[in-house]
């Protein structure tokens, strides 16, 4: 005789059926909590599966690993039932009647208490979404007064394997290097890359990675100043046309992987006629941005911004700057940190008295609140060395404030340098003193972490998520007395600056190290490809 499951089974007992309900008395076979798997059948094992009224009872992270059992348990072919309310057909239905409409979506704990609770709701699309990406297919969805009764298929249908990554870029910084982290890692687990960029470092190091690029012909910069930006609508139909050709190349189901603002603006519509997946990196948020030439930026992104699949920000500040302007969907904002790959063999001993300072050389970044506190930090630390590494604008302006401190001889300004790894290994301080408007993350300071440094730093924007007490020592922002004073004491007190390097140096391995992040990306990038499969069984239910 077939085993099948009726789930969350209540007072709906079906004779020759195995009736499961977390509730023992209802007069279940089995008495089991779902939401907490595993289930008590071996490997496909299991002819059909019913889950009557009981989805919207447990989250939507306990129904991803609920649909992974359900795949487990059952064999090839099988049948996998849903019944789930239609939330949008309650609200209209019951618009004169608010407290009954509030009976149907938040539930009736009078009976079963916490179990008759609503713990999420669904489209038609993000259900079918979610079981795609567990390896069911979309045979029918029917309506059923107020509810969807949807039958899946156990098919085991395919996770996404090609990503289309188009960014342009006028340097190597922390976004580069993440992105280049994180295409190498998702290349490690067999997902094919394709690459688009104008930077020729950042093409060549994609390259040395063995990551397909080809070059991007033309710059547009329409966020600069005022001659890029007229340069830019110039150029626009030239690259879109150019933007054109590369998405007609690419094998359908290819998620479109973009960071840049102009690759945003132009390739997402694009890639949205072509019906390809789309996911975006939202690095930081866009208030400056949006300001410029009148609101034109703004204008321009809030009409696409509403046509990815999702959003990926690194950081909660990220994500709060980014919700009242940008016109993102917040159901699609996910939060997933940067990571860092520290290459193996940087294990140089911290130089005493070295203070290094890794950023972009621009105002907001903080370098010059720093070379003021340093007078500070020589008179209780004569031998003390500042390095300050990075490109920029700004590099003779912080130069004259050297030459003007007198503090000259004991700062070095780098400029951009290979290895800056070793910088960071050999400092006994590294400093981040950003208040950059732009701020999303602070790579530098996860490269500090993962080296086991201690990191002082202004706590402004993103960066009380990254380090706080116990791994580093985070000052009132723009405070050169406190900054100074912080320098001080790790210089005073190695054992001090230890203590927080090894806290700093396993936080790292469990929130910003690739094998964490990588995953979670790669979880991402599949549900934006579930969607477009979701959308094309969809389309293909309802043309049949």
């Amino acid at each position: 005789m077939p085993t099948r499951l009726n789930l969350g089974c209540g007072l709906d007992y079906r004779p020759g059926w195995v009736n499961i309900d977390a509730r023992n008395d209802v007069g279940a076979d089995i008495v089991a909590d779902i939401a907490h798997p595993p289930l008590p059948f071996t490997t496909e094992s299991v002819s059909e599966v019913l889950a009557q009224d009981i989805i919207e009872h447990i989250t939507l992270e306990e129904q991803g690993i609920l649909f992974t059992e359900i795949f487990r348990i059952l064999k090839p072919q099988s049948i996998f039932q849903v019944r789930l309310p239609d939330i949008d057909d309650i609200i209209t239905r019951f618009s004169h009647d608010p407290e009954t409409r509030n009976l149907f979506l938040y539930g009736d704990t009078s009976q079963s208490g916490a179990w008759g609770s609503h713990k999420s709701g669904h489209t038609v699309l993000t259900f079918t979404s979610l079981a795609v990406s567990k390896g069911f297919r979309l045979i029918s969805c029917k309506k059923i007064d107020t509810n969807f009764l949807f039958t899946f298929k156990k098919t085991n249908t395919s996770r996404f394997s090609r990503i289309a990554f188009i960014n342009q870029t006028t340097a190597m910084g922390g976004a580069e290097s993440f992105n280049q982290g994180l295409l190498t890692w998702l290349n490690s687990q067999g997902i094919r890359i394709d690459a688009w960029t104008n930077f020729h470092r950042f093409h060549n190091n994609l390259i040395e990675a063995g990551i397909p690029s080809r070059q991007i012909p033309l710059l547009v910069d329409i966020i600069g100043d005022w001659k890029g930006l007229l340069k830019g609508l110039l150029l626009l139909p030239v690259l879109s046309l150019y933007y054109m050709f590369i998405l007609y190349k690419l094998s359908p189901g290819t998620v479109i992987l973009m960071t840049g603002f102009i690759e945003k603006i132009l390739v997402t519509p694009l890639a949205k006629i072509l019906g390809f997946p789309i996911v975006w990196i939202e690095f930081a948020p866009l208030q400056a941005v949006f300001s410029k030439f009148l609101g034109l930026p703004k204008l321009l992104y809030c009409l696409v911004s509403g046509l990815p699949d999702r959003v990926v920000v690194p950081t909660h500040f990220s994500a709060s700057a980014l919700i009242p302007d940008s016109g993102i969907p917040s159901a699609r904002l996910k939060i997933v940190p940067c990571a860092v790959t520290v290459p193996s063999g940087v294990s140089d001993k911290p130089v005493p008295g070295s203070v290094v300072c890794v950023s972009r050389l621009e105002p907001g970044k903080g370098q010059d609140v720093l070379l003021r506190a340093w007078p500070t930090v020589l008179r209780r630390h004569p031998w003390a060395r500042l390095s300050i590494i990075g490109e920029g604008d700004n590099l003779y302006p912080l130069q004259s404030i050297a030459k003007e401190l007198n503090i000259y001889s004991s700062v070095s300004f780098l400029g951009w340098v290979q290895d800056v790894y070793k910088y960071i290994s050999q400092a006994q301080v590294v400093v981040f003193p950003s208040n950059f408007s732009l701020e999303g993350f602070g790579m530098v300071t996860a490269e500090a972490m993962a080296l086991g440094r201690p990191v002082v730093a202004f706590a402004a924007g993103p960066t009380p998520e990254l380090i706080d007490d116990k791994t580093g020592i985070l000052i009132k922002n723009g405070d050169t007395k406190a900054l100074s004073e912080a320098i001080n004491l790790l210089l005073t007190n190695p054992d001090l600056a230890l203590k927080l390097g090894v806290a700093a140096r396993r936080k790292f391995e469990s929130n910003f190290s690739f094998s964490v992040i990588g995953p979670r990306y790669q979880e991402v990038l599949n549900e934006s490809y579930s969607r477009y499969v979701a959308r094309k069984m969809m389309s293909q239910r309802n043309n049949g």
